[in-house]
């Protein structure tokens, strides 16, 4: 790790992406938590966000990390065009450009054009392949799929959460598969861990997420329909609020909407809860699942890329259909038989604790970076 302790690296946010954005998501003490382990094996570290001057209030979750912002309250599209130019000086001096997701990509190619830098592309989700199945514009997934194109041919490495996501980027984009590397998302498993003292309480069924036509909530609506001593607790934010506010009137569903919370008090809802359900209808590498894997509590998920993976049926979680039948019957099952729920929770942390611990991941990530 000497060769890192004196590069500079940055981290390009996603398109219109500011530390505003993380705490608003309740995503600012997760990303503190990664970047605390990183940002100790480089000599300094850089967030170039799309926010302004009012951002650094949260400066305080990294107090070791450089943030060059939008301080000319620019236009995002425009920013995102001229970032390059605006901070000649400081990306002159960067050693590592990063970049989350492709959405934020543009100004780090830019930039590696320009200043001759080494670039790390990291894909959670391919964007092009979401906004097919959300049934976008096909202007706007032609757009992504250039991004994605140019992005992957300008990387100098490009870490992706899956084999399958590695897989397709190699054939489609025809990238050299040497330097895709595959490295899950990481959990901090002291936070996220089983909670003494903390009481579950019957019948709460536990989802976390946008509500968005992604994550398939009306049919989850479906399945608890007519379900007694349920209690569905949603947390999250999205257009379909008040359509699923409607929705769960209409069916008599004992529903809870929770808009927001913030990422470490998320352990205490997890813990309460008899189970945790994720119906989405795709997915990438989903936290959320992770995060309630790594507090103990069984898991019922579709059967799709993203989760399949991450979840064994009957081992470590459930997986079902993503149409309400499935899904109901998979929560009566384990609702009904509490020896299963034990079985398949500890089974769950397990797996976390094993395969995608924080300093796990951050340490694969890290040798990735030494061999640039």
């Amino acid at each position: 790790m000497e060769y890192l302790k004196n590069k500079h690296i940055a981290l390009f946010f996603s398109y219109k992406v500011s530390l505003n954005v993380w705490e608003d998501l309740g995503m600012i003490t997760r990303e503190s938590r990664i970047w605390g382990i990183l940002w100790k094996n480089f000599n300094k570290v850089s967030f170039i966000t799309y926010g302004n001057k009012n951002e650094e209030v949260f400066g305080k979750h990294f107090p070791s990390i450089k943030l060059l912002n939008n301080k000319w309250n620019l236009n995002p599209a425009t920013y995102s065009i001229f970032l390059p130019f605006l901070y000649k000086k400081e990306l002159m001096n960067i050693d590592l450009y990063k970049v989350n997701q492709v959405s934020g990509a543009l100004p780090a190619i830019i930039s590696k054009i320009l200043y001759k830098k080494k670039l790390i592309i990291r894909c959670g989700f391919q964007l092009s392949l979401f906004l097919k199945k959300q049934k976008e514009n096909i202007i706007k997934i032609f757009l992504a799929l250039v991004l994605e194109r140019i992005s992957f041919y300008m990387a100098d490495v490009i870490i992706v959460t899956s084999i399958k996501d590695r897989e397709y980027i190699g054939a489609y984009h025809k990238v050299n598969f040497h330097k895709i590397k595959v490295i899950s998302n990481g959990i901090d498993t002291e936070l996220f861990n089983i909670l003494e003292g903390i009481k579950k309480e019957r019948g709460r069924i536990l989802f976390v997420g946008r509500l968005i036509r992604q994550k398939n909530l009306f049919s989850l609506l479906e399945a608890v329909k007519g379900l007694k001593e349920i209690h569905l607790v949603i947390i999250g934010k999205g257009y379909l609020k008040e359509a699923l506010a409607q929705k769960s009137k209409e069916y008599r569903v004992n529903v809870t909407f929770i808009e927001r919370i913030k990422n470490e008090e998320l352990p205490i809802e997890y813990n309460r809860s008899e189970l945790f359900i994720l119906p989405s209808l795709f997915e990438g590498n989903p936290k959320v699942l992770l995060e309630a894997m790594a507090c103990g509590l069984p898991v019922i998920c579709t059967d799709v890329d993203g989760m399949n993976t991450i979840v064994q049926h009957g081992v470590n979680g459930m997986l079902c259909q993503s149409h309400d039948e499935s899904m109901k019957n998979s929560i009566l099952e384990l609702l009904n038989n509490e020896g299963l729920r034990k079985k398949l929770g500890q089974n769950a942390r397990d797996t976390i604790v094993s395969k995608f611990s924080l300093d796990m991941v951050a340490e694969q990530e890290i040798f990735c970076y030494e061999h640039l």
